[in-house]
């Protein structure tokens, strides 16, 4: 199984609000839909390449109405598949 999970990043002088936490590095992540700050469309087309067609799990945390933003995340991740 390939869990898809996304984050926003910032590279912080100074600690996040609410809801994100800080690296070994000292930067920031929170928990975003799919589409935040990673490059999606380039980690799904490595898993294609790669010949997987096993199953995706979706991850959002952070977010107070789960169901809307995993309903969205599906969305991207799917409409990413289907262009590449």
């Amino acid at each position: 199984m390939v869990h898809i999970k996304d984050f926003y990043y910032r590279q912080a002088l100074s600690k996040m609000g609410e809801g994100w936490f800080t690296t070994k590095y000292g930067n920031c992540l929170k928990g975003a839909i799919a589409g935040g700050d990673l490059n999606m469309r380039d980690i799904l087309e490595v898993i294609r390449k790669s010949g997987y067609s096993g199953y995706l799990s979706i991850d959002v945390k952070g977010w107070k109405i789960a169901g809307t933003e995993l309903k969205t995340s599906l969305g991207n991740v799917k409409k990413i598949l289907q262009e590449i």
